[in-house]
């Protein structure tokens, strides 16, 4: 069984032509079990925008991602009070599109936005249930 750390199940062959660093942990993920068949066009390809002014306009976000592809969806997160930053969910029906957003606008200038591609479902899960099965330890207090 092949192995590597990434967010969606592709194979080893893309991720070194393509590598980027794991953005959530350093867990690894299985790729080619039985019945998985990885396809580019599969499903859609989801990416989560952190560290957004909140003073950038929706339209200067919409040129920003679409200098990489053609966005099937942008969602921008509703105004929260006493923050500066929201985030953005990206949606592009293509893998390399999302890979060519990420090489392109990662924690560079202007703006050092982290793009990473969004959890899935079932990382989401996963996470939850670590969270609940690891007690939070705190520092005896003398």
């Amino acid at each position: 069984m092949a192995r590597h750390n990434s967010r969606r199940n592709f194979p080893p062959e893309y991720a070194e032509e393509f590598w980027i660093e794991d953005e959530f942990d350093d867990e690894y993920y299985d790729v080619g079990q039985q019945g998985d068949v990885w396809s580019p066009i599969e499903d859609n390809f989801k990416l989560y925008v952190g560290n957004v002014p909140m003073e950038m306009p929706q339209a200067k976000i919409d040129i920003l991602f679409r200098r990489f592809g053609d966005p099937i969806e942008i969602y921008r997160c509703p105004n929260k009070p006493l923050s500066n930053m929201t985030w953005c969910l990206i949606t592009y029906a293509s893998y390399i599109e999302a890979l060519q957003t990420i090489k392109g606008i990662n924690q560079k200038p202007p703006y050092y936005l982290i793009v990473k591609f969004a959890r899935t479902e079932e990382e989401k899960q996963h996470f939850k249930m670590k969270a609940v099965a690891q007690p939070y330890e705190t520092p005896y207090l003398r």
